[in-house]
């Protein structure tokens, strides 16, 4: 298995490792200064409840409206990718999209690095294809490489960056954004679940400048529905991934008082679990991660600490970067509606195995819906 720092970075779309920090903000301690349930409070309270039941549901369309006019046929396309698992279900689904519009996929492998990050993008600037897509890159790192291609006609599409759409990118499908939104909706789970009372720890990446929006998100939601309770923020840095279960531990024996553990990556949970359990605390706190994986969906409906997740499609958005590509190329405009698709996945609310789902699909028979959009397929 490879070690927890190269798996979240297939993720994550990483940076060099810098030292890692923390910092924390919270509101008053749970209950202080409160004799009964405040107004505000209750009223905040409804308002995460009925977040997470919209949000338990699982979508049921990508919102497709316009037919694709032309197909990219014979179109090469090159896919700048991760190592790892995640690096691999991003590189298939690109792989299984153009094999259904019949455009050339070219898979470039890079490293969690910044040096093979941009000597992968490189050799793309070299190549000149029609397009080129990633997901999981940062543009201090390669952002140089991204706005010649672009100068140079090629399409770029990336997802999971902070890459900005119309200046380093054409289409960024899920950026700062979307983190905020699942900060948020993260927030609003534990509200819900915690009756509006809950001390919580996030853990984030300070060197992914995308990342700091989840945080941001996280915090403003509970000030919002969850005055009474208590945030802190743990930064991390790749240099210490591979003690993040310990450092938890750690952190949660020095912080009893802590109930609620918001994780920004579901590969965070690699080995925590029985970090928690080996010092008894797997009962002591819940844990509501993001960007699962089946490692993850697994754990939640086993009754692990992880209770919750809070969806993103790897594999959709695979075949989103194929669409959205294919719109561009055909002078279409490639603005996807399905860039915010989410479900929070509990073990109620999940209805797939989730020993067979590497990662969450979005949409029931998603491909086939790119599929009849495009005009191929059955």
């Amino acid at each position: 298995m490879r070690n927890l720092a190269v798996r979240v970075a297939v993720i994550a779309g990483a940076l060099a490792c810098l030292v890692a920090c923390s910092s924390s903000s919270g509101a008053s301690d749970p209950g202080s200064g409160h004799g009964g349930t405040p107004a505000g409070d209750a009223a905040g309270l409804a308002a995460a409840k009925a977040m997470v039941t919209r949000y338990l549901k699982a979508p049921a369309t990508l919102g497709l409206i316009d037919p694709l006019k032309t197909k990219p046929t014979g179109k090469r396309i090159y896919e700048i990718e991760f190592p790892g698992p995640v690096g691999q279900v991003v590189g298939d689904a690109v792989v299984n999209a153009c094999k259904a519009l019949g455009c050339k996929v070219t898979r470039v492998p890079m490293g969690s690095d910044p040096a093979s990050q941009s000597a992968a993008w490189q050799r793309a600037v070299r190549d000149k294809p029609d397009a080129v897509v990633s997901a999981g890159v940062a543009k201090a790192v390669v952002g140089t490489q991204m706005r010649q291609l672009r100068a140079e006609g090629v399409k770029v599409v990336v997802f999971v960056s902070d890459a900005v759409p119309g200046t380093d990118v054409d289409v960024n499908l899920a950026g700062a954004t979307r983190m905020l939104a699942d900060g948020k909706l993260q927030a609003d789970w534990i509200t819900a679940d915690s009756g509006g009372d809950a001390n919580v720890v996030a853990y984030d990446f300070p060197e992914l400048a995308y990342v700091a929006s989840w945080a941001g998100g996280v915090k403003s939601e509970l000030a919002k529905n969850c005055p009474s309770c208590k945030v802190a923020v743990q930064h991390y840095g790749f240099a210490i991934a591979k003690d993040f279960p310990s450092r938890v531990v750690s952190y949660l024996q020095s912080h009893p008082d802590v109930t609620y553990i918001a994780l920004s990556y579901g590969d965070e949970m690699v080995g925590l679990q029985q970090a928690l359990s080996s010092a008894g605390l797997a009962n002591k706190v819940k844990i509501v991660g993001r960007a699962g994986t089946s490692l993850n969906f697994q754990l939640i409906k086993s009754g692990s600490a992880q209770k919750a997740d809070i969806g993103f499609p790897v594999t959709l958005f695979g075949w989103g970067l194929v669409d959205t590509v294919a719109r561009l190329l055909a002078g279409q405009d490639g603005n996807a509606p399905y860039a915010s698709i989410t479900q929070i996945l509990t073990p109620d609310s999940m209805t797939f195995d989730p020993k067979n789902t590497p990662s969450w699909f979005g949409v029931k028979d998603f491909t086939a819906e790119f599929e009849r959009s495009w005009g191929v397929g059955a």
